[in-house]
């Protein structure tokens, strides 16, 4: 079987230049720590644990098209 587990960028400890965000940092990086745990004890019974962080898709939830305009980012009207 297969599990996939949406997650980001900002959850990464090593990449974290910009700062601020941090609830919803802190919320993705346990996410990432349940997804690699998950992942180890699932192993023995050849279940596929993934972790993905597709990067910034433009919503009316998210960042808006600027935002990824700025980032060299393309929106879905853009194809």
């Amino acid at each position: 079987g297969k599990i996939a587990i949406m997650s980001t960028g900002l959850a990464s400890i090593g990449d974290n230049g910009s700062g601020g965000t941090y609830a919803y940092r802190a919320s993705k990086a346990a996410v990432n720590m349940v997804g690699k745990s998950m992942a180890a004890d699932l192993k023995p019974k050849e279940i596929c644990v993934q972790l993905i962080a597709p990067g910034l898709i433009a919503t009316d939830f998210g960042p808006g098209v600027e935002m990824m305009k700025k980032f060299g980012g393309a929106s879905v009207e853009d194809g």
